[in-house]
Formats: C-alpha cells, sequence, structure tokens
C-alpha cells in the first residue's frame, strides 16, 4: 500500500502541474473579462475534480485554493470612469421601466468597479444608490414589502440547522415572488437524487449539510476506510437525504441549490435558511397587508 506521506506528495505534485498548465491559462485567457467568483471558483474547481474523486486527500487542494487566493487578492481592479452620484431625489418620479433599466446599468456598473475576481462582501460606490433603487422598485411591485421586517439569527435552530445572520431583506420583492411560486413538484427519492445531481455544483460533494468543507464522518473517516475512499459519493448523497427532508417546496428547494452555489453559499443550512427566511417574509407581508 502506498505510504501516506507518499501519496500527500504525488497530490502535491499533480496539483504543482494543475495550476501551472492551467492557472495561467486561465487567466490569460480571461484577460479583462469581469468574471465573479463563483464562476472562477467553478472554473477552477472543473479542472481538479478528477484529481479530488480520484486521490481523496486535502493537502494537495489546500495549496490551489492557497494559489487562487493569491491570485484573487493580487489582480489589478478594472479602472472605472468616475461618474456623477446619482441624485435621489429622481427616484419617486421614476416609472417601474425606468428604475428597472437604471438597476441593471448600476449594477453592471458595480461589476465593473470591482476586481476582475470578485471578493465577497465587497462593495462598491453604487451599492447604496442600488439599494434605494430596489427599495424603490419594491414599493411598485409588492407595496408593504419594505415594511415587512423579518430577522434570523445564526442562534436559531429550525429543522436541525442552524440560521444565518440577517437584519434587512435578503431578496428584491421580485426575486420574491418568483421563489414563492415554485411549487412542490412530484418526486420519487431517485427522481429527486437525479434532479440535485442536475443542479448542483461540486462543493455538494464536499460540503457537509452544515457548509463544513471536507467536514461530516465520510472526509473525516479514516483514509483506509470505505467511507473515506467513497467520501465523494455518500457525502452528496448524505445532502440529497437532509435536503429531501426539509419541509419545503421540492421546486423551490432545487432554486435554492442554484442561488447558492452562485453565491459560494452551497449547504443544506444554507437552503434551509432561506426557506425560512422567505416563509418568515411571507407571514410579515400577509400580516401588512392585513393592516395589522
Amino acid at each position: 500500500m502506498t505510504d501516506k506521506k507518499d501519496a500527500a506528495a504525488t497530490a502535491e505534485d499533480i496539483v504543482d502541474k494543475i495550476i501551472k498548465e492551467n492557472v495561467d491559462k486561465i487567466m490569460k485567457e480571461n484577460e479583462g473579462v469581469v468574471m465573479d467568483q463563483a464562476t472562477f471558483i467553478k472554473t477552477m474547481t472543473e479542472l481538479t475534480d478528477q484529481w479530488a474523486k480520484s486521490q481523496k486527500t486535502t493537502s494537495g487542494l489546500e495549496k490551489l485554493e492557497a494559489h487562487f487566493a493569491s491570485e484573487l487578492h493580487s489582480r489589478p481592479p478594472i479602472t472605472t470612469p468616475v461618474t456623477d452620484a446619482f441624485d435621489a431625489t429622481k427616484l419617486p418620479n421614476m416609472t417601474l421601466d425606468e428604475l428597472r433599466v437604471l438597476r441593471d446599468k448600476l449594477e453592471a456598473e458595480a461589476i465593473k468597479a470591482l476586481p476582475r475576481i470578485l471578493i465577497p462582501n465587497r462593495r462598491t460606490k453604487f451599492d447604496h444608490t442600488i439599494e434605494l433603487v430596489t427599495h424603490r422598485i419594491n414599493d411598485f411591485v409588492l407595496p408593504g414589502y419594505n415594511l415587512a421586517s423579518v430577522t434570523t439569527s445564526q442562534t436559531e435552530t429550525v429543522n436541525g440547522f442552524a440560521l444565518f445572520d440577517a437584519d434587512k431583506d435578503v431578496v428584491s420583492a421580485d426575486e420574491y415572488l418568483r421563489l414563492l411560486k415554485l411549487g412542490e413538484g412530484k418526486y420519487t427519492y431517485s427522481e429527486w437524487t437525479k434532479a440535485m445531481e442536475g443542479v448542483c455544483c461540486t462543493e455538494w460533494h464536499k460540503m457537509d449539510a452544515n457548509g463544513e468543507s471536507y467536514g461530516g464522518p465520510y472526509w473525516t473517516a479514516d483514509e483506509d476506510s470505505d467511507d473515506y475512499k467513497f467520501a465523494w459519493e455518500r457525502t452528496f448523497e448524505a445532502n440529497c437525504k437532509a435536503m429531501w427532508d426539509l419541509p419545503f417546496a421540492k421546486e423551490l428547494l432545487l432554486e435554492t441549490i442554484r442561488i447558492g452555489c452562485d453565491l459560494g453559499s452551497e449547504s443544506v443550512r444554507w437552503s434551509n435558511w432561506l426557506c425560512v427566511w422567505l416563509a418568515r417574509k411571507r407571514e410579515a407581508v400577509e400580516k401588512k397587508s392585513a393592516g395589522s
């Protein structure tokens, strides 16, 4: 049997080769191209998936991720011409269509103002105006939405999972209404796992249900065990079962997976939290609409 130390060294060599052959290539091909962090990570993850599935070790992957982190912070930002701040006093006189066009333009400018690879939670000079515009759009789309306040806390546990801290709206009224229209869907459990395979990013094979990378009983098992050897598959199977057990519409759950993967927030815990937030928001909106 190959010594663990030798196996780790081999993994390091493989990762060094991946870095040399692919990272510079990806960077060169996308020079000057705005690529969000989720797309970048997905692109690079796809290049290492075959290695990850065969080696079942984190030693080399951690080195690769460290290299990516260095790239994320070392790339110079795209320069954006300085524009005059938008006059917020114009908002009350704008139509819904005008507001939506304005928000699209502002969001495009915000992306350009960030580094080529977006850094999570990085704010731009456009964000405050985008929030004001979205607030006004919400007034058009669903009166009372902005006033129906909802909070969640990581100290709360719902459906067996801790929530996340949130004291303001996490989706716009447009998105809120779209998500609420998603139905239960008719799935057998076998069909459900196939549906998840169709929408899940690779992180669902690596994250445990709480969102810990390479956590859970399989990735942390003894390296000689079947649980560790098949951690990729068994972690995903466990996540499928946990999602299946959540008391929310199946189509909505699938959409939370898509959203979470785009945001780099993929986990059963995150999907559960978003559904809980939506349920609380719906109750708050209905109370406001009823005048209570």
